[in-house]
């Protein structure tokens, strides 16, 4: 993650800026200008600008859009990133990918559209979030 926490004497603490605990449960939308870990469960869309991470437990029912993904968890939803997406030996994402780069490691699941490369030129199906996305940037 880009945006981590700096204590005063300069010790990275690795903590997000936004973060859904294990055995939490968020129902709605998130919108965050900086990173975001999700352990927990998400009912709703998340909107970040800064990078998205999610644990190996964690479970977004949604769109997710950000800048770089990290991906242990599941998503059932789109995803659409300014930046790259890894998919983690765990990770399950069903539903369409945007992204300008993609690495899919052994024992992830992904089943969806794909679209790589410049975001400006991704067309997915009319009015899917994918699209709105790639319409706005």
């Amino acid at each position: 993650m880009a945006n981590l926490k700096v204590r005063k004497d300069g010790v990275n603490t690795n903590i997000p800026d936004t973060l859904i605990p294990l055995e939490t449960t968020f129902t709605g939308s998130i919108e965050t200008s900086t990173s975001i870990r999700i352990d927990g469960r998400v009912k709703g869309n998340v909107n970040a600008k800064g990078d998205v991470a999610l644990g190996s437990k964690a479970l977004v029912e949604g769109d997710v859009f950000g800048r770089a993904f990290n991906i242990a968890g599941t998503i059932t939803g789109n995803v659409v990133s300014t930046g790259s997406v890894a998919l983690l030996p765990k990770a399950r994402v069903l539903g369409d990918i945007v992204a300008k780069a993609l690495s899919i490691e052994l024992g992830a699941s992904y089943s969806g559209k794909c679209i790589i490369g410049a975001i400006e030129s991704a067309r997915m199906k009319p009015g899917s979030a994918a699209t709105e996305a790639a319409d706005k940037k």
